[in-house]
C-alpha cells in the first residue's frame, strides 16, 4: 500500500511538473516573438504552502522594473522547482512608464487648465489591462495591434477636451488608411479647413 501511494504521489509530482513546463514553453512561444511584451511578471501561486524561491522572484526587483518583473530573455524558467504552480503574466513597455508618464501628464494637464470632466486616466490607459482589452477584438493580430494604438493615440490626444479623433484601419492589413487630428469643433469628427 505505501509503495502504491509513493507512486503515485511521484506520477502526480511528475504530471503536475511537466505540465506546468509545457505551459511555459507555450507563454514563450506566444510572447518571445511580439514586439509589445518587453518582459514577465512572475505570479505566484496561490497554493504555495511554504516560502521558497518563488516567493523571492515574485518580490525581487532586480532590473528596476517593479517587484517580481523579468526582461524576456533573463526570467527564470518555469518552474521553479516540482510541484510548481506558479505562471508569467505579459507586460507590456506601457506598463512599465505608466506611473510616470502619468504624474508627468497629469502636471501638465493641471499647468494648461485642462477639463477635468474629459481628462483619462493615463495609468490606465497606459496598462496591460487596457492593452490585453485589444488582443482579442478581431481574429487578426496586426488589427488588434492598430485598434490599440489608434485608441490610446486618440485618447491622450484628446485627454481634457471636448475634441475627438478618428483612425480607419484596413481590417486585412492592421494599417491606417486615414486619420482625423484636427477637429476643432467640439463633440464632432469635423475638419474645419480655412
Amino acid at each position: 500500500m505505501a509503495v502504491e501511494e509513493k507512486s503515485r504521489y511521484v506520477a502526480e509530482r511528475i504530471a503536475r511538473t511537466e505540465s506546468a513546463r509545457a505551459w511555459y514553453q507555450g507563454f514563450l512561444k506566444d510572447t518571445m516573438g511580439d514586439p509589445d511584451v518587453v518582459a514577465y511578471r512572475w505570479v505566484e501561486s496561490t497554493r504555495h504552502p511554504t516560502e521558497d524561491i518563488c516567493d523571492e522572484y515574485a518580490k525581487v526587483d532586480a532590473y528596476g522594473l517593479g517587484p517580481g518583473i523579468f526582461p524576456k530573455d533573463k526570467a527564470p524558467e518555469l518552474p521553479a522547482h516540482p510541484h510548481c504552480l506558479c505562471h508569467y503574466e505579459k507586460v507590456y513597455a506601457s506598463e512599465l512608464d505608466s506611473y510616470v508618464l502619468n504624474d508627468r501628464l497629469e502636471k501638465e494637464e493641471q499647468r494648461y487648465g485642462r477639463n477635468k470632466e474629459t481628462a483619462i486616466n493615463h495609468a490606465y490607459i497606459n496598462s496591460g489591462e487596457y492593452r490585453r482589452k485589444f488582443d482579442k477584438i478581431t481574429d487578426n493580430p496586426d488589427v488588434n495591434r492598430a485598434l490599440y494604438y489608434a485608441a490610446k493615440q486618440a485618447l491622450i490626444h484628446r485627454s481634457g477636451t471636448r475634441y475627438e479623433d478618428m483612425f480607419w484601419v484596413d481590417k486585412t492589413t492592421g494599417k491606417v488608411v486615414g486619420k482625423i487630428l484636427d477637429s476643432t469643433i467640439e463633440e464632432k469628427l469635423y475638419t474645419i479647413k480655412e
